[in-house]
């Protein structure tokens, strides 16, 4: 190994390839226009010195979880695309040379209102997400969540797209339910993050679960798939039980004490039917 090179970098010269790299965060190739230096230079002094990893952004300060206390008041709704397909993929058997592939078959929306407090969801798929279509589907989305036992809808959460903010039908809807309309703030998805979230476990459980046959037998299955996650499947916000345990806990917090039927009991002598009464053994008439 040579004791010295001749066109080696001075300590001032690597000195300041490290400062525009910290003050900057820049990679080499926008660095070679602040420190004039080749890429391939400032990569090995970056290297050389532990700092080839660009340095992370910082995250912005998250917000505080928050929770409705009553069931059904805050609905978030929003929807998911999903791929049609006739035959399964080079995703699910990995052959990217197979001629024959499914193209420009289109796109199905997965409309989803998901309830805040007791995480119960329900979905819709659509050929596109429009003023119409949710619109028609929030309706049936709070008649359900009555049906199941949830209060009426005080609030609907959803994202800045025209079909939300911008749409009459849309607002038609709200003002049926008697419920106020809160939008996200720009580039703060984490608003909505219960549905974001709901999506995601949709797609790895439900789109890309197993392997479908055709986008047709896939989109059968979400029925099946949905009733599982509200009825079954184990959700850390309701403490590991299923979401639906939610609506009876709070139905059950809400129901007014049921009284005890007080029964007068038989005569002495008189073998009445109060014998074989529940609470009675047998033979203990006229006892």
């Amino acid at each position: 190994m040579p004791r010295s090179c001749p066109w080696a970098l001075s300590d001032a010269d690597e000195r300041a390839i490290l400062q525009a790299r910290e003050k900057t965060n820049y990679g080499p190739l926008q660095l070679q226009y602040l420190t004039g230096r080749h890429r391939s230079t400032i990569y090995k002094v970056l290297a050389r010195h532990g700092k080839s990893r660009q340095r992370r952004s910082e995250r912005p300060a998250s917000s505080r979880r928050y929770e409705w206390a009553e069931a059904g008041a805050l609905l978030h709704i929003d929807a998911f695309e999903l791929p049609k397909f006739d035959r399964p993929g080079h995703w699910a058997h990995g052959d990217r040379s197979e001629r024959h592939r499914t193209r420009n078959a289109g796109k199905v929306k997965v409309i989803g209102v998901i309830d805040d407090h007791t995480r119960l969801v329900y979905c819709e798929i659509h050929s596109a997400e429009n003023a119409d279509t949710v619109s028609a589907t929030l309706r049936r989305a709070a008649a359900w969540m009555r049906e199941q036992g949830c209060g009426p809808a005080q609030a609907v959460m959803s994202d800045n797209a025209l079909c939300y903010a911008r749409s009459a039908a849309f607002k038609a809807a709200l003002a049926e339910l008697g419920a106020r309309h809160i939008l996200i703030p720009p580039r703060t998805p984490r608003w909505n993050g219960k549905i974001e979230r709901f999506f995601r476990t949709l797609d790895t459980e439900w789109a890309h679960g197993r392997v479908w046959p055709s986008s047709t037998r896939r989109d059968r299955a979400l029925s099946s798939f949905i009733r599982y996650y509200n009825r079954r499947r184990p959700h850390t916000a309701a403490g590991g039980r299923a979401p639906i345990t939610r609506v009876q806990q709070v139905r059950e917090q809400h129901r007014p004490p049921r009284r005890r039927r007080w029964t007068r009991p038989a005569a002495a002598g008189c073998a009445t039917a109060s014998a074989a009464s529940p609470g009675w053994p047998a033979g203990a008439a006229g006892r």
